[in-house]
């Protein structure tokens, strides 16, 4: 998912396919760049209100994979 996918679609990914996190890309897709991961405990007390946040609005945990220098 991307940061623009909002927490109504992880909420839908989850109970399709019971995943507890969810990378985030910064294209939504398998190969981007990893920018965060929002977790089944970012979303679960969330209201029916606030189905329609972003993901940027809600993310545990923000990667800084591209400012590490091997």
């Amino acid at each position: 998912m991307s940061t623009s996918h909002t927490v109504a679609d992880v909420t839908a990914a989850k109970s399709s396919f019971g995943f507890s996190g969810i990378p985030v890309t910064d294209t939504g897709e398998i190969g981007g760049r990893l920018v965060g991961l929002v977790t089944q405990r970012d979303v679960d007390f969330l209201t029916e209100e606030e189905q329609s946040l972003r993901i940027s609005e809600v993310l545990d945990v923000v990667m800084a994979i591209a400012s590490l220098s091997w």
